[in-house]
């Protein structure tokens, strides 16, 4: 049975069991009172144009070490660019706001049809990310957007807090 994906908290064990520490021992996921989630902005564009979609995270006042995300994009609809001319990872039309020490990892994914991302700590202490926006992506409306389907859909969506704990 394939794992179909991983959370953010498989990351941050991952790190933090490499560096000789306990994974899943802080404040537990269940215990969570406020939750912290992401929301894509509302962008308008007509057809044929660009816009920039932002990605804005509300940590819910939790610490959060580690997010991924994924965004469907119809591509009969909205065109992401995946060129990399920098060579870091992430193409050139996704910019990923996070702090000092954050490894970053951005990918389109063609036959699910979504930008796949990921932002998480790779060394202790853990960087955590804060409110506000994490990501704006360009893309670009179709010449023709006769789609039957929602063109764009935030999916994938998870949290870790440093202890490698889901939130």
């Amino acid at each position: 049975n394939p794992t179909a994906s991983i959370t953010a908290a498989d990351i941050i064990c991952s790190v933090l069991i490499f560096f000789g520490h306990p994974c899943g021992t802080g404040v537990q996921a269940a215990s969570v009172t406020t939750t912290s989630h992401l929301a894509v902005g509302d962008a308008q564009a007509g057809v044929g144009a660009t816009t920039t979609l932002t990605v804005t995270l509300d940590t819910g006042g939790n610490a959060i070490a580690a997010a991924t995300f994924a965004l469907g994009l119809d591509p009969a609809v909205l065109h992401f660019d995946t060129t990399d001319a920098d060579e870091d990872g992430v193409p050139d039309a996704i910019t990923l706001h996070t702090p000092a020490g954050m490894s970053k990892s951005a990918s389109w994914n063609p036959t699910a049809k979504r930008l796949e991302v990921a932002v998480f700590g790779m060394s202790l202490p853990l960087p955590t990310l804060t409110d506000g926006t994490l990501a704006t992506v360009t893309i670009a409306v179709a010449n023709d957007t006769n789609a039957t389907s929602t063109p764009l859909a935030l999916d994938l969506v998870s949290f870790s807090d440093p202890d490698g704990n889901d939130l």
